[in-house]
């Protein structure tokens, strides 16, 4: 499946979840800041990514759905907020070695655990 993964982060971590998306899904994904991305048609999976500040999406994450707001509804898509730091979590599949087992506290004061993920990327795959 052809997918456009749509980044606004300004920190990276954002970023780096799109990245842990990707190689868990295992499609042919092109990861694109915002600012650089291209128009979804084309892709049969978008996946649109931002950092949440201000309780919201980042303006230029906003503006690119509006902008391609007609192309988008007849795409299958995803959207992801990230308000968490990605120091000591899973990369690659594996849970980093100092921090077994760890939760994500995250600054929206919920937890995100790695039984989560995989639902999320189970949903995605299954359509």
């Amino acid at each position: 499946m052809r997918t456009l993964i749509v980044c606004g982060t300004r920190y990276g971590s954002t970023r780096v979840i799109a990245g842990w998306i990707a190689e868990r899904l295992g499609f042919d994904c092109l990861i694109t800041d915002v600012k650089d991305a291209q128009e979804p048609g084309g892709f049969d999976l978008v996946i649109l990514g931002s950092g949440i500040y201000e309780n919201g999406f980042m303006p230029e994450v906003i503006s690119y759905i509006d902008k391609h707001i007609k192309a988008l509804e007849d795409i299958k898509k995803v959207v992801f907020g990230v308000c968490l730091e990605t120091e000591g979590v899973f990369v690659n599949g594996k849970i980093h070695p100092s921090s077994p087992r760890r939760t994500m506290k995250n600054s929206c004061t919920s937890t995100i655990k790695y039984s989560e993920e995989i639902t999320l990327l189970s949903l995605i795959k299954q359509g």
